[in-house]
């Protein structure tokens, strides 16, 4: 998904900035990823749907990145046409934030989806430990990593329990964390 061409201004005063009808996918472009997914859970054999942007879309939290934070209006109506659609199996891919996570957020009576941040292969450390951010209660515990790495996903398992492996590794090879989600988490 394109989280830049469309969106509305997300500086005022230069300062990120939220709005309650502010825009980052655009109309246009959220009505066909709706369609999109509508048309992935009609498909028995798409256990995962994977949605990737740049920022991230559950967390609270802003600072200087770009997230659905400031773009809550459309990030609910995204999440409450999951919810009432009834589409499960939703893992956002998403990075630009110089620091790699696991999170997930509860949006139904027992639906969950899940997001992967990845990132940094190639940029510096994080000083995310110095801000609000290190104790994000979206996050998985054991899954934050600063310095400079990257992230695998593998799907397997029998055609009726499929389930996704994401590991993270860091620039030196050496995996930092590893998780397994099952297709029933997200359904």
């Amino acid at each position: 998904m394109d989280n830049r061409w469309y969106r509305d201004d997300d500086l005022i005063d230069e300062k990120f900035t939220p709005g309650p009808m502010k825009t980052q996918y655009g109309a246009r472009q959220r009505d066909w990823l709706k369609q999109g997914l509508v048309h992935a859970q009609k498909e028995k054999h798409a256990k995962f749907k994977f949605i990737v942007t740049g920022g991230q879309v559950i967390t609270d939290f802003g600072g200087e990145s770009e997230t659905f934070a400031y773009y809550t209006h459309e990030r609910e109506d995204l999440l409450k046409f999951i919810v009432d659609q009834g589409i499960t199996g939703v893992v956002f891919l998403t990075g630009d934030v110089h620091f790699t996570e696991l999170a997930k957020e509860k949006i139904g009576a027992t639906q969950w989806v899940y997001e992967l941040t990845s990132s940094p292969f190639a940029s510096g450390a994080s000083n995310l430990g110095n801000t609000e951010r290190k104790n994000d209660p979206h996050r998985v515990d054991g899954t934050l990593v600063v310095d400079q790495n990257h992230c695998t996903l593998a799907l397997g398992g029998p055609e009726n329990a499929r389930v996704l492996t994401l590991a993270c590794f860091d620039k030196t090879g050496v995996k930092r964390w590893e998780r397994t989600i099952s297709e029933a988490e997200l359904k």
